[in-house]
């Protein structure tokens, strides 16, 4: 952000139903800049921080996670909560999420784990399908590469 954009903001602050001219010989910037400013700062939703996390040291891993076959049969919706809770509870596990299946109500689970090396879960009645490494992170977009 520019020296100008602070100063246009701190008149705004202030008083935001001041017209553009007054704000001009307020900031003794030009009143055409003004409005461009202006117009420049109404188009910037928002600003988002992005960490390198592997410089930080930490890795971050997708999870595809179903139940295991001899599961599927005995597993019940509650213990499906059950077990999706006692996942999310896990140590390193960011969040989860429930995908439900066409053909089978239970369906899958997938995950974002942190942790400096891959993730060893063993829970019974559960299998991980596959363990993708987070190349990048942009916003709520996630980069995956196969390992």
């Amino acid at each position: 952000m520019k020296e100008i954009d602070q100063k246009i903001i701190d008149v705004m602050r202030e008083n935001a139903r001041i017209s553009i001219t007054d704000i001009s010989k307020i900031t003794e910037v030009p009143d055409t800049t003004i409005h461009f400013r202006l117009k420049k700062l109404k188009d910037i939703l928002n600003y988002r921080l992005t960490l390198n996390h592997k410089k930080l040291g930490e890795n971050y891993y997708l999870l595809e996670i179903i139940p295991e076959t001899y599961a599927i049969d005995s597993i019940t919706l509650k213990k499906a909560e059950e077990l999706f809770e006692r996942f999310r509870k896990m140590e390193g596990v960011l969040f989860v999420v429930k995908i439900r299946d066409s053909f089978m109500q239970i369906g899958k689970f997938c995950a974002i784990y942190a942790g400096k090396e891959k993730p060893k879960i063993e829970i019974p009645g559960i299998k991980i399908i596959t363990i993708s490494e987070i190349d990048k992170i942009w916003g709520e977009l996630a980069l995956c590469s196969k390992s």
